[in-house]
């Protein structure tokens, strides 16, 4: 079962882009400070849709501490 496909299609904020929630789903094993590249080749490594790999490369550049700082950057996201 392709789980992280199921929940990319059926999970999404009002604007049609990957939650908070569903973003740190393709994070999963990142030890923290990680840097944006860092949090984009995490989530490629953990097979994240493209949506998801584009918005956290969109994320600001610079060390994120945890994940609640990677989620109140996504939200700045335009």
């Amino acid at each position: 079962m392709c789980v992280g496909m199921h929940v990319s299609r059926e999970r999404r904020s009002g604007e049609g882009r990957p939650t908070p929630a569903q973003v740190q789903h393709y994070l999963k094993g990142a030890n923290y400070p990680k840097n944006r590249q860092e949090l984009v080749d995490q989530a490629k490594k953990n097979n994240a849709p493209s949506d998801v790999v584009s918005l956290l490369s969109r994320i600001d550049d610079r060390q994120y501490r945890s994940p609640a700082e990677v989620s109140s950057s996504l939200g700045k996201v335009e």
